[in-house]
């Protein structure tokens, strides 16, 4: 039983069929000097950085941006766009496309905000497209689009297609059933679809589009990336209209021609970009293969080498030989692991936010990895530092983006959260609350436990548990406490430290008898729990039905659906709750909750039916269901 603060949680193994990108950060006022010898006279703390949820409750979360007036809009892969107004997730959408294919890595994968917003109020998307719902994995397209803003609502008739306007169909799916220079972005496989969209400082949009080949076995088709006529595995630069501006390193006369949009070609899945506000050049995250991890330097007409390079080295796989081609400008080799993926995702540029030596640093992550990463690069794109390992805690990232704070913002797909690298000389302490056990009959001995609780700036910290039962407040850091009556408690451990910062957790106590068991015959009732589809893999995107009756009056009720290891003690993955639901009587309804499986092994669902706001357990049902995730080759 999770605790009541755990908020919906989304968890995926994204990497493993994408392979997609990773964290940067790099500092602004350290062309001249080494990083070493500005510590050595700022005062700035490290301990003082850490990652803090800004919204959660995203369901599968890939992509996000800023609009000027301080809105944050984030992409769901299932299609949908979320606006996040004034710290507040809006309960309406802003849009909802219904042409999005979600296999795999598949989805609604980029997003852009127009320059001019203020005025036209342009936002632009790309997704794959779904071009024969009856072969939900068979070969796709890619689609960029433009879209109208009003308030917080679009205009569903202002769509404009600006790259992709030949989508396929049933009896033509693939872009290799039609003639090259043909308006189709290649989405072949699982993986290498479209991917992120940015305004660089020019004005122009620059779109990054995936080889579209097979991630698993030599592909031929990745050999499309040479060629300038097909839009695979290039980086886009286009007007606003859609077009090739006419200063592009292909431009033919012909505005529309493919080639006249592309910009530099050559890549695998270069499936983020983001610009360096010290030198106003494009930073490209190339997701690699089996052995290299790539940050390229965008350059008109460049020639990145996939398929025949990867990293600075041939690609041994591919026989094939490339010429004039760009070496990245950082590497990491690929550490992935049968059960685990390792993808670099591109990253972002700091701003004011943080003290000088940090400010124009690149943040960037690795999918498969729960660390962000920090490399500092001069105005000549040198690199000047690099730390490992400089936060924990990202949850998958998919995308970093600046925020008009400053503060460097990155999407948590595993997670469903929009999180933000804060800085902060007297954070509250982090809060850990154990119970062993949490139900039983009366009189329940608890042994709590507070192993794990720390202060960031390791200042004195002071301990209050309240067990909710009115008894005395304790001060212990590992208290042992007798419940005497029959009833739920929810047990507060608040925890401050000597400069007045404060957090807490909270967990709950069942004493006496609780339901825990289907067909009790109470009500309301959980009647099924169902999985879709049945059969799942690593990275797969699993929704949890569970279907609940109500036989009695229509009481406000609280539906708790969780995910656990099922093999590793139980540990605790995802969960969705629907509080304050109303089951007219003799009605039933069904709840949802979407998670991407991270890895193989064998997990458990568990259901709890509550009054409202946690207020009374009505039934536990701790094995609704189980279910094995399979194991499949990293992309």
């Amino acid at each position: 039983m999770a605790k009541h603060n755990v908020k919906t949680t989304w968890l995926l193994a994204f990497g493993i069929v994408i392979g997609i990108v990773l964290y940067v950060v790099v500092s602004k006022g350290t062309t001249n000097r080494n990083v070493d010898e500005i510590a050595a006279v700022d005062d700035t703390n490290p301990s003082a950085f850490a990652i803090e949820t800004v919204v959660s409750g995203l369901n599968v979360p890939v992509a996000g941006a800023f609009t000027p007036d301080g809105r944050l809009l984030v992409t769901e892969k299932i299609g949908t766009v979320r606006v996040i107004k004034n710290g507040v997730l809006l309960s309406t959408p802003l849009i909802v496309l219904n042409d999005v294919n979600v296999y795999a890595d598949h989805g609604l994968l980029g997003i852009a905000i127009d320059p001019d917003f203020e005025k036209n109020g342009y936002i632009y998307l790309s997704y794959t497209y779904e071009n024969n719902p009856d072969d939900f994995g068979g070969p796709k397209t890619g689609r960029i689009i433009r879209l109208t803003t009003h308030g917080d609502t679009v205009d569903p008739d202002s769509k404009i297609i600006l790259v992709g306007s030949v989508g396929g169909d049933a009896g033509h799916p693939s872009c290799n059933d039609f003639p090259a220079g043909t308006d189709c972005i290649p989405s072949d496989a699982g993986s290498h679809s479209v991917g992120g969209l940015r305004f660089g400082p020019d004005g122009k949009l620059y779109a990054s589009l995936a080889d579209g080949s097979r991630f698993d076995i030599v592909d031929p088709h990745a050999l499309d990336t040479f060629d300038t006529q097909i839009l695979a595995g290039k980086i886009l630069r286009i007007n606003t209209d859609g077009t090739g501006p006419a200063d592009n390193p292909f431009y033919n006369g012909d505005p529309h021609a493919n080639q006249s949009k592309v910009y530099a070609y050559g890549f695998r899945n270069p499936f983020r970009l983001n610009f360096n506000p010290l030198n106003n050049q494009m930073y490209i995250g190339d997701v690699g293969w089996y052995d290299t991890e790539e940050i390229n330097l965008g350059v008109p007409g460049g020639n990145y080498g996939w398929p025949c390079r990867e990293g600075r080295e041939a690609q041994p796989n591919y026989d094939c030989v490339t010429e004039n081609y760009v070496d990245p400008l950082y590497t990491i080799p690929n550490e992935h692991t049968a059960t685990s993926t390792f993808a670099l995702i591109g990253g972002t540029f700091s701003g004011a936010a943080y003290p000088m030596p940090y400010q124009n640093n690149y943040f960037f992550g690795v999918f498969g990895r729960d660390t962000v990463k920090r490399v500092v690069f001069d105005k000549d794109n040198n690199v000047i530092s690099h730390v490992e390992n400089f936060l924990v805690g990202t949850d998958g990232p998919v995308d970093f983006f600046t925020g008009p704070d400053g503060s460097v913002y990155f999407i948590s797909i595993i997670a469903g959260e929009v999180r933000r690298i804060t800085y902060n000389t007297n954070r509250p302490p982090n809060v850990v609350l154990d119970a062993t056990p949490q139900t039983g009959s009366t009189p329940l001995e608890v042994s709590f436990s507070s192993s794990g609780t720390t202060d960031p700036q390791g200042y004195s910290t002071v301990y209050n548990w309240d067990f909710g039962d009115g008894s005395e407040i304790s001060h212990e850091t590992h208290p042992q406490h007798i419940f005497v009556a029959d009833g739920t408690y929810t047990v507060i451990l608040s925890v401050s430290n000597d400069r007045g910062a404060s957090d807490e957790a909270k967990t709950t106590i069942i004493v006496g008898d609780v339901p825990v068991s289907m067909g009790t015959g109470s009500s309301p009732q959980l009647i099924s729990t169902t999985i879709s589809p049945h059969e799942v893999y690593a990275a797969d995107l699993v929704t949890i039905s569970a279907t609940v009756t109500n036989r009695a009056e229509s009481d406000p009720i609280l539906i708790d659906i969780e995910i656990h290891d099922d093999v590793n003690g139980g540990e605790h993955l995802a969960q969705q709750y629907y509080d304050n639901v109303v089951i007219d009587s003799h009605k039933q309804q069904t709840f949802d909750l979407g998670w991407i499986a991270p890895q193989p092994g064998r997990y458990r669902v568990s259901i709890g039916l509550y009054d409202a706001n946690w207020a009374h357990l009505k039934e536990w049902i701790d094995n609704a269901l189980t279910f094995t995730v399979h194991s499949r080759s990293p992309e």
